[in-house]
């Protein structure tokens, strides 16, 4: 019964030191670190951003949660005036260009509830109306484009 004594302890040194320190299989299973988060801000980036419109103009196309650069049409033109609603979430700026007819820069904003902006672009002098959007890589943005009935 003496002899037991002896394994008994090493037994429970082996599980103390395993549990102290901490043991990590070769095959790289076992717990996985805490991420640092890099900084201590309480934003939150959006895994998806929606172009926000109102319901009494027609959607004629959109993007949403684009990055980088995309484009939308080319599409004919039904009336005199399209809406272009732009939003992005991140630093810097989205540049939009209405091919013909206009060029903006939309500046990117940290708050994700931010609704964008609207934007009334006079496209009677193109025959047919292409949207492009062109942002660096880390940002998110999303833009609606609309039909603005004359009235």
């Amino acid at each position: 019964m003496d002899q037991l004594k002896p394994a008994a302890v090493i037994s429970a040194l082996v599980v103390v030191l395993i549990t102290a320190t901490g043991c990590t299989a070769e095959s790289g299973v076992g717990p996985s670190p805490i991420p640092s988060s890099g900084s201590a801000s309480t934003e939150t980036t959006p895994t998806e951003l929606l172009a926000s419109y109102p319901d009494q103009e027609a959607l004629i196309e959109k993007i949403d949660s684009g990055r980088g650069t995309a484009e939308v049409g080319p599409f004919d033109r039904a009336n005199d005036r399209v809406g272009v609603y732009v939003r992005c979430f991140g630093e810097g700026s989205v540049h939009v260009e209405v091919v013909g007819a206009a060029e903006f820069d939309q500046d990117c904003l940290t708050d994700p509830d931010d609704p964008g902006t609207r934007n009334l672009i006079d496209v009677r002098y193109v025959e047919q109306v292409t949207v492009k959007a062109s942002s660096d890589s880390t940002n998110m943005w999303s833009l609606a484009v609309t039909a603005i009935t004359d009235g």
